[in-house]
């Protein structure tokens, strides 16, 4: 039976590397509609592949990346970006109903994170909890922009949301590939 979810985004077996000495990293931003999902080859120095998914469809295409590196003999990290990890999260410039929306979803998006945390220690996956990274590009709030992305994460869709660009950002600096900006800006 189909399932006619709207948000449903359909997990995928392409392949995630060439070399079987390779390890991949793979950057997860939690959200609660759909989260980012970036898989970066360390050997490749590329992003192998880069989706949002909502959250079950992210657990099977996790499910399905593990399995496939654990056939080819491949290692695999799992880093989940985790905002509970900061100190304070609990901003209070922003009052009343507008306030009380923004921590109930920061709230959500955490705790989607902890299940994706969750998972991985079950299936025994290697998993960091990584506090987020320092916010300093051009974008709104100081996040990446595509721009900036492209400059330096080879392997990156034309288009992605903020969310997506995040995932690969946390899993490109995981994997301890360079990050060089042009320039000419």
């Amino acid at each position: 039976m189909e399932d006619k979810t709207p948000y449903r985004t359909v997990p995928t077996k392409q392949p995630i590397c060439s070399n079987q000495n390779d390890t991949l990293v793979v950057g997860i931003d939690p959200d609660v509609k759909k989260s980012g999902f970036a898989v970066v080859s360390k050997t490749e120095k590329k992003v192998t592949m880069a989706k949002s998914f909502p959250f079950f469809d992210l657990i099977e295409q996790l499910e399905m990346t593990s399995e496939l590196c654990e056939l080819l003999k491949i290692k695999m990290i799992v880093v989940v970006e985790a905002g509970w990890k900061n100190k304070k999260s609990n901003f209070r410039t922003i009052k009343g109903a507008a306030g009380e929306y923004i921590a109930k979803n920061v709230g959500e998006n955490h705790r989607v994170g902890k299940l994706f945390v969750e998972f991985c220690s079950l299936h025994e996956i290697e998993c960091i909890e990584a506090k987020p990274l320092l916010k300093c590009w051009k974008g709104p709030n100081h996040k990446i922009t595509q721009e900036e992305l492209l400059c330096f994460a080879t392997g990156t869709p034309a288009h992605t949301n903020q969310d997506l660009r995040d995932a690969i950002l946390l899993a490109w600096t995981y994997a301890n590939l360079p990050i060089k900006l042009n320039s000419k800006r």
